[in-house]
Parts: C-alpha cells; sequence; structure tokens
C-alpha cells in the first residue's frame, strides 16, 4: 500500500531552508522567501516556528541525529574527522549558515550542535572517577567555545585546510578530557 501521508509543514519548512541555505547567506534568507518557496502562508510558517532561528534550530536538531548516529560507531579521534566530513559533505549548508557575518544566535545554535556530545563524553569520565580539570559546564565550555572557533573559521575559509589535519589537530587539544 503506498504512503499517502503527507508531509507536515514543519518538514516542509525544514527542507526548504536547507534548499535555500545550500543556495545563500542564512541571513539574506526571509521568512516570506520561505514560505513563497515552500508554498505555505505566513500561518502556518509561525504555527510552527517563532522565527527562521527556530526553524534553523530545527534544521540543526535534524542533522544532530544523523551524527548522534555516526558518533555511536566511532571513536572520539575518528568521529572528529566523521563530523567535520559530515560538515564538508554538506558544505554549502554550512558555509551559508556561518561563513558570511558573525550572528551570535546561529553561533549559539552551532554550539548547541557539538556542545552535547562532548558534555555527555565528560559526564560518562567524571561518573567512571576520571579528573576533569573543572567543572562540566566550565570544562565544556571552553572546549566548545574553541572548537566551534575553529571549525567556523574552518568553514569560512572554505575548508582550505584538509579535514584530517583540523580533525588530528582538535584530537590533540582533547585527548587528555575525552
Amino acid at each position: 500500500m503506498p504512503n499517502t501521508k503527507k508531509p507536515s509543514a514543519k518538514s516542509i519548512l525544514a527542507q526548504t531552508m536547507t534548499d535555500l541555505l545550500h543556495k545563500k547567506p542564512f541571513q539574506k534568507i526571509s521568512v516570506n522567501e520561505l514560505c513563497e518557496t515552500a508554498n505555505l502562508s505566513r500561518s502556518a510558517f509561525y504555527a510552527n516556528f517563532e522565527d527562521k532561528y527556530q526553524l534553523f534550530a530545527y534544521c540543526m536538531e535534524e542533522k544532530h541525529t544523523d551524527l548522534e548516529t555516526i558518533m555511536s560507531t566511532h571513536s572520539p579521534q575518528d568521529f572528529l574527522t566523521v563530523i567535520l566530513d559530515f560538515l564538508q559533505s554538506e558544505d554549502r549548508f554550512f558555509y551559508h549558515a556561518f561563513g558570511f557575518s558573525h550572528d551570535e544566535e546561529v553561533a549559539e545554535i552551532f554550539y548547541r550542535f557539538f556542545a552535547r556530545q562532548l558534555t555527555a563524553l565528560l559526564e560518562e569520565k567524571a561518573g567512571k572517577g576520571d579528573p576533569l580539570p573543572g567543572p562540566i559546564d566550565l570544562v565544556s565550555a571552553f572546549y566548545i567555545g574553541g572548537l566551534v572557533q575553529m571549525v567556523s573559521r574552518w568553514v569560512k575559509s572554505n575548508y582550505k585546510l584538509p579535514k584530517e589535519e583540523v580533525a588530528a589537530c582538535q584530537y590533540r587539544l582533547l585527548k587528555d578530557i575525552v
């Protein structure tokens, strides 16, 4: 029996945001353009999302689910290369999301995207009795801030360095805590 379930407005808007981010910077995407491209009304947009930032966060959450699957099958060292590979495979999406201007809300979404994994690793380490250099939230904030800046600069450079070199540097910086 064929699947006749119609996609939700939320999923249509998420796909539209993803498609537009492959073509243009986040700052240049408006709610009007999203609605027109998705053939949905503004009321349909606002019934699902508060603003385009919340829609972007939803899109990042979907990508996060993909990364959780990847993370569960790779070591921390391999995971760093795999995550960079994932970012590079979605290069236009991430380049257009982060590469054109500094937007605090977008940076915070990117920060949360990475923070969950590192915080979970730190909590696991602390649960085993392994010493940390400070409270989990501060240690996580320190390392995630650096990782986000490093990855953001790598994306803004249009992936100038090989992902393996960036991942190896990240691993060397993180190896004492993961």
